[in-house]
């Protein structure tokens, strides 16, 4: 961390405050580099996670950031997003999001969801144990038959990356403003 060093001189003493009104009137910018560096963060955590996703979706996934009136919002979108934070079926359930709650309906539910009740059927053909409960979907012209898919929690990743990081976040923007001084 950087440090202002004053001697006790009438010349020096308003040097010192001269700079300080100019640090002061800089704080709004040094704020505002400080949301875009979370921002960036958080915003290269969900790519990284996202490009070690191993599901294909039917529409892409992304990654958005934004720094707005003071707020930085980070996540993903796609009408697969909800699916890739937090998972879906036996998948999801078996390796569930750290934050799923109640809001939101149970891993293997829906008028869509089979089990598969013998080992001669298609669904056994394709993967799926006997006892397990799947689902099936089309994705590039060829039937899917999938049992969800675990919770990539790839925001919920960023968030906890964010906490640990964002005071040295901070001491490096601060301390690059202070050593202008």
């Amino acid at each position: 961390m950087a440090e202002l060093k004053i001697n006790l001189s009438q010349k020096d003493i308003k040097e010192a405050i001269k700079k300080l009104k100019a640090f002061k009137e800089n704080t709004e910018t040094l704020r505002d580099k400080i949301l875009k560096d979370i921002a960036n963060e958080g915003l290269e955590e969900i790519n990284s996670s996202l490009s070690n996703s191993n599901f294909e979706f039917s529409e892409r996934v992304t990654a958005f950031s934004r720094v707005e009136d003071g707020k930085v919002e980070i996540g993903i979108e796609g009408n697969q997003a909800i699916y890739e934070e937090y998972g879906t079926g036996t998948l999801g359930e078996n390796n569930p999001h750290p934050q799923k709650d109640s809001s939101l309906n149970p891993y293997n539910s829906g008028k869509t969801i089979r089990k598969n009740n013998t080992n001669i059927s298609n669904a056994s053909q394709n993967g799926i144990p006997v006892g397990g409960l799947y689902w099936t979907y089309y994705f590039g012209g060829q039937k899917i038959y999938t049992q969800g898919r675990p919770a990539g929690a790839h925001v919920y990743k960023a968030s906890q990356k964010i906490k640990r990081d964002i005071k040295k976040i901070i001491q490096r923007r601060l301390g690059e403003e202070l050593s202008k001084l």
